[in-house]
C-alpha cells in the first residue's frame, strides 16, 4: 500500500487496502466548496462592478485578481483530490462494487429482512 495520509491521521487498524478512508473525496468537495463561494463572490463583484483592474482593496490587489486566486485553489485543491483518491487506492476510486460481488438470482426465495423492535418505555 503506498504511503498515504492514512499513515499520520488514521488508527493503525485502518491502514490497509480494506480502508474506507475517503480522503480524496473530501478533499476533492473541499475544492469544489471553493469554486462555488469564488463563483459567488465572483457574481457579487459583478453585480457591484468590482472586477474591474481599478478596484485596488489590499496593497495593489484588485478585487478580482484576488478572487482568481480562490479560483485557482479551488481547482488545483480538487484536482489533487481526485489524484491523491486515485492514488491512495491503487486505481479503484470512485468505484462503488466490491470485488466479490455474486449475481444474485432473481427467481431465488429471498428471506425477509428482520423486523426492528422498539424498546418499551420505562
Amino acid at each position: 500500500m503506498p504511503v498515504t495520509c492514512g499513515d499520520c491521521c488514521c488508527p493503525a487498524e485502518c491502514n490497509d487496502e480494506r480502508c474506507g478512508c475517503k480522503c480524496g473525496e473530501s478533499i476533492l468537495t473541499l475544492g469544489l466548496v471553493f469554486v462555488i463561494a469564488a463563483a459567488a463572490f465572483w457574481a457579487v463583484g459583478w453585480l457591484f462592478g468590482w472586477n474591474g483592474p481599478d478596484t485596488h482593496f489590499q496593497a495593489d490587489m484588485t478585487y478580482h485578481s484576488f478572487n482568481m486566486f480562490w479560483f485557482y485553489l479551488g481547482f488545483l485543491t480538487m484536482v489533487f483530490g481526485a489524484a491523491y483518491a486515485f492514488y491512495a487506492r491503487g486505481g479503484k476510486a470512485f468505484a462503488r462494487e466490491t470485488e466479490n460481488e455474486e449475481p444474485k438470482d432473481e427467481s431465488a426465495v429471498q428471506s425477509a429482512p428482520t423486523p426492528y423492535v422498539m424498546m418499551p418505555e420505562p
